[in-house]
C-alpha cells in the first residue's frame, strides 16, 4: 500500500455545538497518487478523488468555502498548485508559479481570492490570485528552506517560518 500524506481541511463551516460530530468536507490529499480526495463529513464517503500535479504536499481552503488548492512540491522540482472549485469539487485551473519551485505553506489573505505561498526551493514568498491565476508579487525571504506561512486575521501582515534542522542525537 503506498504511503499516503493525508492533509484534511474542513471546506465548509463545523457544526455549532462543541461536540457534534463535524459537517463539511474534508479535503485529503494523496502524495504518492498525485491525487485528492474530496470526503464527506461525518459519512466518511468519498465523493471525489481528483488529480493533483506532482506530489501534492499541502493544502488550503479559502474562508468563504469557494476555493480548495494543492500545492504541487515532488522533490522541491514542482513548481505548481491545483485549483478546485470547492462546491462543485472540480478541477479549475494550475497556476504555473514560474521560476518558483516547491510550493509549501499556503494561507489566503482577506478576501479569499489572494492566497499566500512559501517556496521553499526558491526562497519565496508569493502573493497568487487564485480566482484570476496569476502571481502578483514575488517576495525574497533571504531565508533557506521557506517552509509554512501565517496571515494575521485582517490580511494586513504575513510571516513566513522556516524549519529548524534537526541535529543528529550522538548513538548510545
Amino acid at each position: 500500500m503506498p504511503h499516503r500524506l493525508v492533509l484534511p481541511l474542513v471546506l465548509t463551516a463545523l457544526a455549532a455545538p462543541a461536540l457534534a460530530q463535524p459537517t463539511g468536507t474534508l479535503l485529503v490529499l494523496n502524495k504518492a497518487d498525485d491525487t485528492a480526495q474530496f470526503i464527506a463529513q461525518p459519512s466518511g464517503e468519498t465523493v471525489a478523488t481528483l488529480a493533483t500535479g506532482d506530489g501534492p504536499h499541502e493544502a488550503a481552503a479559502s474562508p468563504d468555502g469557494r476555493w480548495a488548492v494543492a500545492a504541487n512540491y515532488e522533490d522541491r522540482t514542482a513548481n505548481t498548485l491545483t485549483v478546485y472549485d470547492a462546491r462543485t469539487m472540480q478541477p479549475v485551473r494550475t497556476i504555473d508559479l514560474g521560476e518558483s519551485r516547491a510550493p509549501h505553506g499556503l494561507a489566503f489573505v482577506g478576501d479569499s481570492t489572494h492566497l499566500a505561498v512559501t517556496c521553499e526551493g526558491s526562497a519565496q514568498l508569493l502573493l497568487v490570485d487564485v480566482e484570476a491565476g496569476t502571481v502578483e508579487a514575488r517576495i525574497a525571504t533571504e531565508a533557506r528552506g521557506s517552509h509554512m506561512v501565517a496571515v494575521t486575521p485582517d490580511g494586513a501582515r504575513i510571516r513566513c517560518q522556516h524549519p529548524r534542522r534537526h541535529r543528529q542525537r550522538p548513538s548510545t
